[in-house]
């Protein structure tokens, strides 16, 4: 076969040379026939080896002892509900398998024991390879070569020949994981035998493989070569659709489109539903060297132009697909891939056997499944930036910790947000001091507050451990007794606190001079809206009364005309041209005083607030872990580019790197996704650009300060954008893929790849080459202010986590406990199989409410994949949104009638079972026209959520071949993936008396009903998944149940509420 390939790639050469393809033409039926009866031959004589293989492969399995319902089941399930939430709790009846396909004899046992309840089973021989599935042994044949026993009415863990390879979460089925067939007919494609693609141009050329069980679509045109392209792809035959489009440079977000024409711009995954109930189709664009595609249609480009023109009835189905570079000088009239196109009957299987075929297929990043954990994922975790934004400080950062332990909920990771590093903007120096200054008497009086507050806290908690100290006989008792209160002196800020408690600095010459002067105004963490701007710019008391007066006109000219125009309207034209030629340099020095968006890195190090010549940045970090001794890991953050606006072109300690700057191209779809991009900070002043030879050092500069300071990882922001620099660089991709290689490797030099947070990344540029590092955020972020926007995150980081998850642990961003969407977003992470960690401002907390997410040690029970929508969710836009201008051919002013109430139900595993969560999460999306969060909906419509069993995908029925009866087993992948992780904390439930007590509880009611299950034999079902049981178990009302597969649990739910079950 290689033979016949090395003839085929020079024949293919030789003809381009010769500039004919004819000879190609006729001798490439020919070719592929013979291919087709070597590889029949081939795989006869494989089918053959494997066979006699298979012959020695046997599972031994006998009966002994009863084993006992294990507590620590009950009591990790129960610690992870939240206030308001229906727990529902199902022991081992079946299930899904993990991410392993390996496991170890012992795995295998615990697993096999969980699951016969009274068998307690051996394992005499075990073939690591194969992955275990659960198959009801009464009135089933045993193929040949498998000894099972223990027992009539018993399920055994069998290793089978066909299950090789299943996914972890398949219902189980043929080997490749229910692959259905995706072949070209033509200029079709048929998806099992059913039509999918319709009418595809000559410019496309399908490609299939042993290694794929999909077809990779490319381009072959023989016109000029281009740096941009857009194919008409054809008419996609299926309605329900699944689209993620990125909504800014940085983040991507799902919407649901009516048919193919309204799927958006810049569409980087596609879910089609062939017919109802599957095959399902997954659309992969691809990168392919300097070339990124996307997915949209007609419909979907319009609707979000000045005046949408009508989609005509016959173009309501074609589908679209944009191929470009980024650079002009970059082009290609060959592409060999820009699309790649799978099938199956099992969705997520489907999507799961995508992403690693293409990861095989292009090399560049690799899957979630083959990497190793984020260590902060099973840990509780802060984070400054919503505490503090930029404004952080060392004082405030001890202050949230402490505040932390002591409400019972220790952070085990901190992330030191933005606002650490050494900046300079692009203003004047004099401009500059001034604002320095400003800041400098802002954190006077955050000290003096800080002081006074310390030290009545301090003073109590020194009485306190003095008086212990006293009252302790042994010796030993007292030395640790007075360690302890100078311990706890030690949180006062030194050098900050006088005799009375005022701060040392107070009636200093530098505070007297400033003292009248207002806070100074940082706009960080705020969205930049012309009614901000105005604002901001009215308290600049150096602003002379005409330019406060321009100033005001042109921001709420920018507020009704710009802020939510149509891209293509005159005035936001209009709005462009000014700012790059007349309001250039008032809105740098804006951006200068009031943001950090125009700042520059200046030094590797950190800035005054966190060094001095005295006490270097190590300083405070060793404080931090003498301190709080469960805080175990320490992240820094920092920007891509270094930060916001690059690299100081003026600094020294930055000159060897040799910065220059650089301005971006954004590309045209980037330009109508995001107009703002055109007068952005960086638009206006430039970026201060690394050279590309220079990457490497550059991030081995930072990391390598960060780790001889004693820090643990980094926090990598704003990489979306690194592709708009693609002009002159080879293309956004080629360049985009250059620096992330560069950022991995120091990564992984200075900390080990899993200690790496990648956020306002959701280009594929950036998730297509992410070889290493293991977690990404996959939403925008939580936007503490921004009302509209609580419930859309929800969805976002679930639909989001149908793609991304699959290469990257799921980040859902921290969230604020003490908030009015703080229960709504606390569910989410306790189903999300993501790591939870809040932004809270000191003094600010519901620790009610974390304490049900998190243990009294600071680890967090997290389910084991990232949180996904049920597959009947999947088609339905949770939301309710309509968006008036999202049908093209209705008249733009008439708006669509919001969509039928519907829940958004998210399921997961844990290493025991599963996990369904219901939200109700109308009222509030994206409008991908007007660019903001919305609320269309106030007074929000309930919904009702029907809870089954077929939401989880292994127990669900499904039309593909052989797949009836035959389940994965969720204990044994589950386990063997837990196990891996020895650092896990097991907590001691002697430590929480009363989570010990309702354990107990929980566990002597539901035993009986779990023993009743494990022995009906109808509970076990002869082979159909339809007769299966589980044991419903409800945290509100306390009720058990049996439930089969044709019962439900019916859910109302209000405004932002939500019902969790764990199965």
């Amino acid at each position: 076969r290689v033979v016949l390939l090395l003839v085929k790639s020079v024949t293919t050469r030789t003809c381009r040379s010769a500039g004919t393809m004819a000879p190609l033409r006729w001798a490439a039926p020919l070719f592929f026939s013979f291919l087709r009866s070597t590889r029949l031959l081939l795989m006869l004589g494989f089918l053959c080896s494997s066979t006699a293989l298979f012959a020695h492969s046997k599972l031994d399995v006998t009966s002994r002892t009863a084993s006992k319902f294990v507590p620590g089941v009950v009591q990790r399930q129960r610690s992870a509900s939240v206030a308001g939430s229906s727990f529902i709790g199902a022991q081992g009846i079946g299930g899904g398998g993990g991410d392993s396909g390996g496991f170890s004899a012992g795995v295998v046992k615990d697993s096999l024991r969980m699951i016969l309840g009274d068998t307690d089973v051996s394992v005499s021989t075990f073939q690591p390879r194969l992955r275990p599935v659960a198959v009801p042994v009464a009135g089933w044949k045993q193929p040949a070569g498998l000894t099972v026993s223990g027992g009539a009415d018993a399920t055994a863990t069998i290793a089978t020949e066909s299950n090789i390879g299943t996914s972890a979460d398949s219902s189980g089925g043929p080997a490749g994981g229910g692959a259905v067939e995706v072949e070209v007919v033509g200029n079709t494609i048929k998806v099992d035998g059913v039509t999918l693609l319709e009418n595809m141009p000559s410019t496309l050329r399908a490609a299939a493989s042993s290694d794929l069980t999909g077809v990779v679509l490319g381009l072959l045109d023989d016109g000029p070569a281009k740096a941009q392209w857009d194919i008409k792809l054809g008419h996609l035959t299926s309605k329900n659709l699944l689209s993620c489009a990125r909504i800014k440079r940085w983040w991507m977000a799902p919407q649901w489109p009516d048919s193919p024409s309204e799927v958006p711009i810049e569409t980087q995954f596609l879910v089609a539903e062939v017919v109802a109930g599957g095959p399902y189709v997954v659309m992969l664009p691809l990168i392919e060297g300097s070339f990124r595609s996307t997915l949209y249609g007609t419909a979907g480009r319009e609707a979000i132009q000045t005046s949408p023109r009508a989609v005509p009835k016959a173009d309501e189905t074609l589908l679209s697909m944009r191929v470009e570079s980024g650079d002009k000088s970059v082009v290609a009239s060959a592409i060999p891939s820009t699309l790649y196109i799978a099938a199956g009957y099992d969705v997520y299987e489907t999507v799961e056997r995508a992403f690693k075929e293409v990861s095989a297929h292009l090399g560049t990043f690799k899957t979630r499944a083959s990497k190793p954990e984020p260590p902060l994922l099973r840990r509780f975790g802060w984070c400054t930036w919503d505490a503090f934004y930029s404004d952080v400080e060392p004082v405030g950062v001890a202050r949230g910790l402490e505040e932390l332990a002591e409400g019972g909920t220790p952070a085990r990771f901190l992330i030191l947000d933005d606002g650490w590093q050494m900046t300079a903007s692009h203003g004047a120096a004099a401009r500059e001091a001034k604002k320095e200054r400003l800041k400098e008497v802002l954190r006077l009086r955050e000290a003096k507050k800080a002081a006074v507050a310390v030290k009545s806290k301090v003073a109590e908690k020194a009485k306190v451990a003095a008086n212990f100290a006293f009252s302790c006989s042994k010796v030993a008792e007292q030395e640790r007794a007075k360690e302890a209160a100078h311990k706890v002196k030690d949180a006062l800020p030194h050098g900050e606190e006088g005799e009375e408690g005022e701060c040392a600095n107070a009636g200093s010459p530098e505070e007297d001079e400033y003292c009248d002067v207002g806070d100074p105004i940082n706009t960080s963490g705020t969205t930049l809206t012309g009614d901000v701007v105005g604002q901001v710019q009215s308290t600049n008391t150096d602003t002379p009364a005409v330019i406060k007066w321009l100033s005001d006109k042109a921001a709420k000219f920018y507020s009704n005309h710009v802020e939510h125009a149509a891209p293509d309207k005159w005035t936001v034209r209009l709005w462009a041209f000014l700012c790059m030629y007349v309001l250039k340099g008032p809105f740098l020095e804006f951006y200068d005083t009031f943001t950090d968006f125009s700042k520059r890195l200046t030094s590797f190090e950190a800035n005054s607030k966190f060094q001095t010549a005295e006490k270097p940045f190590s300083s405070f970090v060793s404080d931090l872990r003498h301190r709080f001794a469960t805080l175990d890991l320490i992240y820094a953050w920092h920007a891509m580019p270094g930060y916001w606006a690059g690299v100081s072109l003026d600094s020294t300690d930055t000159a060897a790197l040799n910065p220059r700057p650089h301005l971006p191209t954004p590309t045209q779809f980037v330009k109508e996704m995001e107009p703002g991009v055109q007068w952005d900070p960086v638009m206006l002043g430039g970026l201060g650009a690394i050279p590309n030879d220079k990457a490497s050092d550059f991030y081995q500069g930072i990391h390598r300060y960060l780790r001889e300071s004693g820090l643990d990882g980094v926090k990598v922001d704003a990489q979306g954008a690194m592709g708009t620099f693609g002009e002159g660089n080879g293309g956004g991709p080629e360049l985009v893929r250059h620096f992330t290689s560069a950022m991995e490797g120091s990564v992984s030099d200075n900390f080990g790849a899993s200690h790496c947070i990648n956020c306002m990344c959701h280009s594929t540029e950036n998730m297509y080459n992410y070889k290493l590092t293991t977690m990404a955020r996959v939403s925008d972020d939580f936007y503490p202010r921004d009302t509209p926007s609580h419930t859309y995150h929800i969805a976002a980081v679930a639909f989001n986590s149908v793609f991304m998850g699959e290469i990257v642990n799921a980040d859902w961003d921290m969230f604020n406990s003490k908030h009015d969407a703080a229960g709504i977003h606390a569910a989410a992470r306790a189903v999300g199989g993501c790591a939870v960690y809040t932004s809270d401002k000191p003094g600010e907390h519901d620790f009610d409410l974390l304490r049900r997410l998190v243990f009294p040690d600071g680890s967090v029970p997290v389910a084991l994949r990232p949180g996904r929508p049920t597959a009947d969710c999947l088609f339905k836009d949770p939301t309710g949104y309509a968006d008036p201008l999202a049908s093209t051919s209705a008249p733009p002013n008439v708006a669509k009638p919001p969509a039928d109430p519907t829940a958004l139900k998210i399921w997961n595993t844990n290493r025991f079972g599963y996990v369904v969560a219901a939200f109700n999460l109308r009222g509030s999306a994206w409008d991908r026209r007007r660019r903001s969060y919305q609320t269309f909906e106030e007074e929000v419509s309930p919904v009702t959520a029907k809870i089954t069993i077929g939401d989880i995908p292994a127990w669900a029925p499904t039309p593909a071949p052989g797949s009836a009866g035959v389940a994965g087993v969720a204990a044994a992948a589950q386990f063997e993936s837990h196990f891996r992780h020895t650092d896990e904390v097991v907590v001691d439930s002697a430590a929480d008396p009363a989570a010990a007590a309702s354990a107990a509880e929980l566990t002597h009611t539901l035993e009986p009903q779990l023993r009743r299950a494990r022995r009906t034999s109808e509970g076990f079902g002869a082979d159909s998944v339809a007769e299966r049981v589980v044991v419903a178990y409800s945290h509100v009302s306390g009720d058990v149940k049996l439930m089969r597969a044709s019962d439900e649990i019916s859910v109302e739910l209000g405004t932002r509420d939500y019902e969790i079950s764990v199965e």
